[in-house]
């Protein structure tokens, strides 16, 4: 009991500090919030803490109207997607090969990966380098030269090291089970098949066999049956 309200309490002391501490990032957010959604007086003379005061959709209506702000906007959700799914995908490309250990060349690749994330050629080479390439003022010049993450990629690549063994290892219990149910399945129709000739077999004089003589037969057949599945289990 002291164990279970020591844990509650400590579960409530977390959830009290954690609360707070959202609120405290959450503040200043909500404070913009309420800016943008107050009235100019409000604003200049101090009113506006966390709630708007004069509650005015005039910034948004002003914003919204503005077609240079709308091209903006459409720019940045096109450059978001286009920049999403080819980071993905270049980097899915490369990390695949690099989690293969067989992979000849595969160490330095890696070492050449990993002196980019230390040290950088700096701001007038890459721009020398777009320039180059004629990639100003083209959408390319955002994408192109942060299209594979270092960090990223190592990432990646212990991902699908990981997921290799885990799947290695589901086969492996996968055909111990198939194995242990078809030597279970064998077991049952052995038995079934001894059951069969037993209590069909004639007696020494060349009549039937005893019923008493059929189930004793059968009691062993069902004995070694499940004898035999349970070795099977333990397979």
């Amino acid at each position: 009991m002291n164990q279970r309200r020591a844990g509650r309490a400590f579960d409530a002391v977390n959830f009290v500090a954690l609360s707070f501490f959202v609120l405290l990032c959450l503040a200043p957010f909500l404070h913009i919030l309420a800016i943008s959604l107050s009235s100019a007086r409000a604003i200049m003379s101090g009113e506006v803490s966390l709630v708007p005061v004069e509650l005015n959709w005039g910034a948004y209506k002003q914003v919204f109207s503005d077609m240079s702000m709308m091209r903006s906007l459409g720019f940045t959700v096109l450059l978001v997607c286009l920049f999403t799914v080819l980071c993905m995908l270049m980097t899915i490309a490369a990390a695949y090969p690099l989690s293969k250990t067989r992979l000849k060349g595969r160490k330095p690749v890696m070492f050449i990966i990993i002196i980019t994330m230390f040290f950088s050629g700096g701001l007038i080479p890459e721009y020398i380098l777009v320039r180059s390439l004629h990639l100003l003022d083209t959408v390319w010049a955002l994408v192109l030269p942060g299209l594979i993450s270092p960090f990223y990629l190592i990432i990646l690549i212990t991902f699908f090291k990981t997921s290799r063994t885990v799947w290695r290892n589901r086969r492996k219990s996968t055909a111990a089970t198939t194995s242990g149910r078809s030597s279970a399945l064998s077991c049952r129709c052995r038995c079934l098949l001894l059951q069969r000739s037993v209590c069909s077999m004639p007696s020494a004089d060349g009549t039937a066999s005893p019923i008493r003589f059929c189930i004793l037969r059968v009691r062993r057949c069902i004995r070694f049956s499940s004898n035999c599945i349970s070795s099977s289990r333990t397979i």
